[in-house]
């Protein structure tokens, strides 16, 4: 079972906290002390890992995610099937989505600035265009799946 401060694959991976769920898995920010970082683990969901079509479908997703090098499309470091969990070892995203951001700005009724959108639109684009170009398409792309990186990535 999955638990915050569960330690994974002979303590290589502490569990912080959960950020996020998806229809298909949930993200925690993990500690990764071999390599003394902070990653994040997508978890496939329980209820789906008997299923072998999805079991099949998350070790793809990895090998096509890792095999990209692009700044607005984030680093997949590494997969692993345990027998009774499958995760992707990702690089973390400090920040926050555009869904949240997004809100953000609605709670204080504030448009999102042109240039900025532009800017956003830009980036979503340009990462789009090189995984489309290598024959991926994300098939999810929304504002609760692009995330703001401090660093001014999206």
């Amino acid at each position: 079972m999955i638990n915050e401060g569960n330690s994974l694959v002979g303590g290589r991976y502490q569990l912080i906290h959960l950020l996020g769920r998806g229809g298909m898995s949930a993200v925690y920010k993990a500690y990764q002390a071999n390599l003394d970082r902070h990653v994040a683990l997508k978890f496939l969901r329980p209820d789906f890992f008997p299923n072998p079509t999805f079991r099949e479908r998350f070790p793809q997703e990895a090998r096509h995610i890792a095999a990209l090098s692009h700044p607005n499309i984030v680093q997949v470091h590494d997969f692993d099937d345990t027998g009774d969990s499958c995760y992707l070892v990702m690089e973390l995203i400090e920040g926050q989505s555009l869904q949240s951001y997004l809100d953000d700005l609605a709670a204080r009724q504030q448009p999102l600035p042109i240039p900025e959108a532009t800017q956003l639109i830009t980036k979503i684009g340009e990462a789009l265009a090189y995984a489309h170009n290598r024959q991926l398409i994300h098939r999810d792309v929304k504002p609760s799946n692009v995330m703001l990186a401090a660093d001014g990535r999206v």
